[in-house]
């Protein structure tokens, strides 16, 4: 279930789906920590980290699965990071179907210092926890443009 604020409907209704390409950039992998509980990364700097066993970690996965990219134009930096969701969400419903997780992507239009980017995260549901409810009127509260996508519920 994809969930969009006001600001980032204006932004994806300039972008078909066809601008959008494939990426495999950050694939994600299954790790346990030293408890034995599964947690997620998508970023080489956590594959040889084992997390201790009373570290939370949906702290960790929305801390360390931050992916930011900049482009030229907001249509470029929205069209890749779709690009990445598409992948993560598909990577999630084949090889973790068992688990439920929340991709968050954000985007910055720019200004004259400050180039168009998008930021992406992901974290696992676990025990119902979310970082930001998975409502409409949650998203709505941010200013800046905002989708959420629910996989695997």
């Amino acid at each position: 279930m994809l969930i969009l604020n006001i600001q980032m409907k204006n932004l994806l209704s300039d972008i078909s789906a066809c601008n959008t390409v494939k990426t495999d950039e950050y694939k994600i992998i299954k790790k346990e920590n030293a408890g034995g509980k599964a947690y997620f990364c998508a970023h080489e700097p956590c594959l040889g980290y084992v997390m201790p066993e009373n570290d939370c970690l949906t702290d960790f996965e929305w801390d360390t699965n931050e992916v930011y990219h900049e482009h030229d134009d907001i249509k470029s930096s929205i069209a890749h990071g779709l690009a990445i969701k598409n992948a993560w969400k598909k990577q999630m419903e084949l090889d973790f179907p068992e688990t439920a997780f929340d991709i968050f992507m954000s985007a910055d239009i720019g200004d004259e210092e400050i180039p168009p980017s998008v930021t992406l995260r992901f974290h696992a549901v676990r025990d119902g926890v979310h970082y930001i409810k998975p409502t409409q009127e949650e998203i709505d509260k941010f200013s800046q443009p905002l989708l959420m996508e629910k996989v695997n519920y």
